[in-house]
């Protein structure tokens, strides 16, 4: 039979089972005997020995022996811690019922700021639960260490604009879900049901201000604005560049107006200008010309 067994396992299983058995007896040298000459440290001695024999009899077991003890008290001081751990979390002001938000309250607001949305997310009352107040207890609650990972997300999308400080609640709302953060399914029906609910005001403006317009079209006919007539110096400069113009096209003879109005219509295929127009327009052109050269 193997006898060898773990010296820090006995030590832990000892210590244990005799949390309190290493101090040192009490000295009252006042009352060192009584009751016929009895010790008075007889009742701090019977730990001691209990302890020491306890540990005799880990000593006389098998290593697996041992180990099975060993894991079946780690387990319960395991279970004890997490027991303890729970009941200071749950303890916590911020796991009190007053410190549940009111989402019918909060739905209504126009904007939340930064702070506001996150503790909401939790499903905790903004005006009790804010980081400044429990950051302290980063180190030692699962709650705030949750808020301060939740926090630093959303302060990484304010310099991209995809979060601000204040934002409205539907843009928060919309980034939770999309980046698969569980949020209080109460917050999010209020926050939707408000949207539903909401008037665009700007949208119904726009909206009137349209019909507007198009009744007042409807009364009073756009004004025709009178075009004024050419200068006399504007009017030159356009038969010169015109003459200019058509003396590039072969056969142009101004001296035959209409054949050479008939060659640009030819060669330009325009359409709005009729010849007797353009005949004009080359018959002006060439008297300028020709008073020009003169």
């Amino acid at each position: 039979m193997k006898l060898v067994k773990s010296t820090d396992q006995i030590k832990y299983l000892v210590k244990r089972k005799f949390p309190g058995s290493s101090a040192p007896p009490p000295i009252n040298p006042l009352s060192s005997r009584s009751n016929g000459g009895s010790s008075v440290h007889e009742s701090y001695q019977k730990p001691i020995v209990d302890k020491k024999a306890y540990e005799c009899e880990l000593l006389k077991k098998t290593e697996a022996e041992v180990k099975s003890l060993y894991d079946e008290e780690y387990e319960k001081e395991l279970n004890t811690i997490q027991l303890k751990t729970k009941f200071e979390e749950q303890s916590r002001f911020f796991n009190q019922p007053y410190a549940n938000a009111d989402f019918v309250h909060w739905s209504k607001a126009a904007h939340w700021t930064l702070d506001e949305a996150l503790a909401l997310s939790f499903g905790k009352s903004p005006d009790i639960v804010s980081w400044d107040k429990i950051k302290q207890f980063n180190n030692i609650s699962a709650f705030a260490k949750d808020y301060e990972k939740r926090r630093d997300l959303a302060l990484r999308e304010l310099p991209w604009g995809k979060l601000f400080d204040p934002m409205l609640p539907t843009i928060f709302i919309n980034w939770a879900i999309d980046k698969e953060i569980e949020l209080p399914n109460e917050l999010i029906e209020k926050v939707q049901k408000r949207l539903a609910n909401e008037v665009n005001w700007f949208e119904e403006y726009r909206k009137i201000k349209d019909a507007y317009d198009e009744l007042q079209n409807k009364a009073s006919p756009p004004k025709v604005v009178a075009e004024k007539p050419l200068s006399a110096r504007t009017e030159n400069n356009y038969l010169r560049l015109i003459f200019k113009l058509a003396y590039c096209i072969e056969g142009f003879n101004p001296t035959k107006p209409y054949e050479a109005a008939s060659l640009i219509i030819d060669v330009t295929a325009i359409e709005k200008i009729s010849q007797e127009t353009i005949a004009k327009f080359i018959t002006k052109a060439h008297a300028l010309d020709s008073k020009e050269k003169d």
